[in-house]
């Protein structure tokens, strides 16, 4: 699997990217906490920033660790963008340190509060792809183009399920973006901000993608998250939302189980 910076820099005569605020270290996934939906009283969650740097002793995920954990609750996002590398009290990146953060320790609990029961989970916070696929950027410009880029082509996608099987999930939670490039300078004329066709034959790599006439970036991983789902012996349920950036919303709260 190739890391970004490689990427960019073998392609720098395609892209053209001036790199110079964007950021290459890879964005590992975080444990972060526990909760009871019923019982409020040990709920120990950590989506907020602030709450991370003060439990990052704990939130760095060990493997064996990480197994020995009941009910765990995967929630998948698709890419670090800008506020995951500005800690100042963490010396590495970590997913959702913004908006996303802050609305998912406002608002998750209650959303998924229907689907679960009397009982402690465990959260999982990770992302599809866990280098900065925006560069730094409006993610309206490169976050799209390079997600796609890395996905199939650089076996991105291949990294996800590892990650997957090693965290043995009782539940997922796809809240990863459908996409949006209004911005994106490569963009062929026709190529909308919905992935279409033309914005997919825009791509370096866009054989991986030939079959494909329209899609998002929630689709693409949730069909990995179902490839993962069918290769298990244990029932794991799994549920879609929108975007957390967007719970400010009432309505966008919404997460539905799917079948």
């Amino acid at each position: 699997m190739i890391p970004l910076k490689k990427f960019i820099d073998e392609n720098n005569k395609y892209f053209n990217i001036n790199i110079e605020n964007s950021r290459f270290e890879k964005c590992e996934d975080n444990y972060v906490g526990s909760f009871n939906p019923i019982d409020n009283i040990n709920n120990n969650l950590w989506f907020e920033k602030e709450l991370r740097e003060r439990n990052k002793e704990y939130i760095k995920i060990k493997k064996e660790e990480i197994r020995r954990l009941e009910n765990k609750i995967i929630i998948i996002l698709e890419s670090p963008h800008v506020e995951e590398f500005n800690s100042q009290k963490l010396n590495f990146p970590a997913p959702a340190m913004g908006k996303t953060g802050e609305n998912l320790q406002k608002y998750f609990i209650e959303s998924m509060k229907k689907y679960l029961e009397n009982k402690n989970y465990n959260i999982i916070l990770m992302n599809s792809i866990q280098y900065q696929c925006s560069l730094g950027y409006d993610t309206n410009i490169y976050r799209d183009r390079l997600w796609l880029e890395l996905w199939e082509y650089e076996d991105y996608d291949c990294d996800f399920i590892n990650r997957l099987n090693i965290y043995e999930p009782d539940i997922i939670v796809n809240l990863c973006t459908k996409g949006s490039h209004k911005k994106d300078p490569y963009m062929k004329e026709g190529a909308k901000s919905s992935i279409n066709k033309k914005y997919l034959d825009s791509l370096i790599n866009k054989d991986k993608y030939k079959k494909i006439k329209k899609t998002t970036l929630k689709d693409l991983t949730q069909e990995k998250i179902n490839r993962f789902l069918y290769s298990q012996n244990k029932n794991i349920k799994c549920y879609s939302g929108r975007h957390p950036s967007f719970w400010s919303i009432i309505r966008n709260r919404k997460i539905e189980e799917l079948i």
